[in-house]
């Protein structure tokens, strides 16, 4: 049973992105970016655990590109960088 987490932050269209942690995603939170979700049963559940958590959510493109809506990796990209510029101003 693979463990996932649900970014806290939104993208800029408004998902909040869930991720495996057993892959090596490059676009996972830190950890206290982000709320883990121990040994769930599988990527529908973790889908439907972050949904009561968050309206908004989507697969990351990344890791979890079957449970992917319409984020694409340049939309997260974009987001980042947006969250970065904010924080070092």
């Amino acid at each position: 049973m693979p463990d996932y987490c649900v970014s806290k932050a939104a993208l800029d269209s408004g998902e909040h992105l869930v991720h495996r942690l057993d892959r090596s995603c490059p676009l996972i939170p830190g950890e206290d970016r982000r709320h883990d979700f121990a040994s769930l049963a599988g990527d529908d559940d973790a889908m439907s655990t972050a949904a009561r958590q968050f309206e908004h959510v989507d697969g990351c493109p990344e890791c979890m590109p079957d449970r992917n809506d319409h984020v694409t990796r340049q939309a997260v990209d974009a987001s980042i960088a947006a969250l970065i510029t904010i924080s070092n101003m």
